[in-house]
């Protein structure tokens, strides 16, 4: 029997909440909203918004990399994957402490990583490129000595493309955390 974890039952309690509050902020904005179904969120559609397909992001920065330790593979997570089918990115900041929910930004996903994130437009497709490099492979695969320098060195060449402002993290396993995670940030 699974049994989840504290902390997975924080994040899929926030998730409910930010579905909710979406569909609340659709109907006072008079955007149409639609539940994505199972298969569509596999590509990364978590809602259509006046039938935009819609990733929709609770969290602090953008998460796009898992390192399965399990499976002993790096997975490129959404909006970064090639089969990524959303075009825009509905980002919401939640404060449960204090009940405060707004919505940051919803608008051109490649646009948002390029104001937020990149220094470059054109560093969009470079930082696709290095994360197609890393994808489905594993430390071994790229001849490193572990999961950790797998990630340092992952995040290293990402480097190159980011603004002052953003900045790499990795998060390695923990009571609550399974697998590896990489996402970017701003200071």
């Amino acid at each position: 029997m699974f049994k989840k974890t504290k902390l997975e039952r924080f994040i899929e309690e926030k998730g409910q909440i930010g579905e909710s509050f979406v569909k609340w902020y659709c109907e006072i904005k008079n955007i149409s909203y639609k539940k994505a179904t199972y298969d569509e969120n596999i590509m990364g559609i978590d809602a259509y918004l006046d039938n935009i397909p819609t990733d929709i992001k609770n969290s602090d920065g953008l998460v796009f990399g898992r390192y399965n330790l399990k499976e002993d593979k790096f997975y490129t997570r959404h909006p970064f994957r090639e089969s990524s089918q959303s075009k825009n990115i509905l980002i919401l900041d939640i404060d449960l402490t204090k009940d405060v929910f707004k919505v940051v930004y919803n608008d051109s996903i490649d646009k948002y990583i390029i104001k937020e994130f990149l220094k470059e437009e054109r560093h969009l497709s470079d930082f696709k490129e290095v994360l197609k490099a890393y994808s489905f492979k594993s430390f071994t695969d790229m001849k490193m000595k572990s999961v950790e320098h797998f990630l340092m060195c992952l995040k290293d060449e990402l480097n190159l493309y980011l603004k002052t402002k953003a900045y790499i993290k990795f998060y390695m396993p923990s009571k609550d955390i399974e697998d590896c995670s990489i996402r970017l940030l701003k200071y």
